[in-house]
C-alpha cells in the first residue's frame, strides 16, 4: 500500500503523481509510476581513457624514478607532494594510454524487449486495473492466468539474454556461476 499520496508531493516537490500499478509477472512487490521534476547541468561527454590499450610497459618504464626525492616530506607538504604525484601519473597516462571520446548509449536501441513483449506487458496492466474496478472473480483468474503466461515470457527472455551474454563474453558455466 502506498502511504504517500499524489495529492502531497514530497517537500521539494520532486516526486509528483504517484500511482500503484499492478504486479509484474508472479512477483509480490509492487511497481511505483511516478513523475520526477528535477533540473539536470547539461551532460557533457569527454575523452576517458582506454585502458585496455595501454602501453603499460613503457608506463611503468616513464614512472621509474626516485620516489624518495619527488616526495621527500622534510621540502614539501602533503599538498605539494600528491600535486606532484598527480600530475607525473596524469602525464603518464596521457602519453601511453590512449582516449576514446565517452558517448552514450541510446536506450531505444538496448531495449530487450520486443514489441509484443511491452504489448504484454501493457495488457496485463489493463487487466489488472479492471480486475482492481470491478473485483470480479473471473477477471481475475483471467488476470492470474495473462500474469503466468507473462512470467513465462520474461523467465525465457532472461534465459536467452543470459545465455547471449555467457556465448558472447567466453564465460564457462562455472565462470558465470549460479546468474
Amino acid at each position: 500500500m502506498i502511504n504517500h499520496s499524489s495529492q502531497n508531493p514530497t517537500r521539494n516537490n520532486c516526486i509528483n503523481n504517484l500511482e500503484q500499478l499492478s504486479l509484474l509477472g508472479l512477483s509480490d512487490h509492487c511497481i511505483l509510476k511516478f513523475t520526477c521534476n528535477l533540473e539536470i547541468d547539461q551532460v557533457t561527454f569527454a575523452d576517458k581513457f582506454n585502458l585496455d590499450k595501454g602501453a603499460y610497459a613503457k608506463l611503468r618504464e616513464f614512472l621509474n624514478v626516485n620516489w624518495d626525492y619527488l616526495l621527500d616530506a622534510r621540502g614539501n607538504t602533503l599538498d605539494e607532494m600528491w600535486d606532484t604525484f598527480t600530475s607525473l601519473i596524469t602525464e603518464g597516462m596521457n602519453a601511453f594510454v590512449p582516449k576514446h571520446l565517452h558517448r552514450s548509449i541510446n536506450s531505444k536501441k538496448i531495449q530487450p524487449f520486443n514489441a509484443d513483449l511491452r504489448h504484454s506487458v501493457h495488457r496485463k496492466y489493463r487487466l489488472w486495473n479492471h480486475w482492481i474496478k470491478s473485483r470480479n472473480d473471473q477477471v481475475y483468474k483471467n488476470t492470474r492466468l495473462f500474469a503466468i503466461k507473462l512470467n513465462g515470457k520474461l523467465l525465457s527472455l532472461f534465459r536467452k539474454s543470459k545465455l547471449k551474454y555467457r556465448l558472447n563474453s567466453n564465460l564457462t558455466q562455472r565462470d558465470f556461476g549460479s546468474m
